[in-house]
């Protein structure tokens, strides 16, 4: 994350993904913290909206 629109842009995204309860994305740490219903959605399926958006999950 470059600046405070990517923690933006990823929290849009994924906070309207079925089965995500919560994003967090912090600029300062570089991280984004999912609370998510692993039966609704699968980790790989959040990263690879996160990836999809052009942002790399390490």
């Amino acid at each position: 994350m470059t600046c405070i629109n990517c923690t933006k842009a990823i929290k849009k995204v994924l906070n309207t993904k079925e089965g995500i309860y919560k994003a967090v994305a912090n600029f300062a740490s570089e991280q984004v913290l999912v609370k998510y219903n692993s039966q609704r959605i699968s980790l790989p399926s959040i990263k690879k909206d996160r990836t999809d958006i052009g942002y790399e999950v390490v």
